[in-house]
């Protein structure tokens, strides 16, 4: 498993995107620290079969460095 694509810039919510299977369900968590992870708040959708994306939502201007991952269970 790995993030197809990437999108992180200062100006716009960040927006991940992967493949996915189908038995399979996903997270996404976010840190600053890479230590202690929690919840991301975004949207998650599926354009194509197969794939995710995933787009930040709720976080305004400085809200700082942070890091991201995909779970799945």
């Amino acid at each position: 498993f790995r993030i197809q694509a990437y999108e992180l810039a200062q100006d716009r919510p960040a927006s991940l995107h992967f493949p996915v299977a189908p038995s399979r369900a996903y997270r996404i968590e976010e840190s600053a620290d890479l230590r202690e992870w929690k919840a991301a708040v975004g949207v998650l959708t599926f354009p194509h079969p197969g794939l995710a994306s995933w787009t930040e939502s709720g976080v305004g201007p400085g809200a700082g460095a942070r890091y991201f991952r995909v779970q799945a269970d």
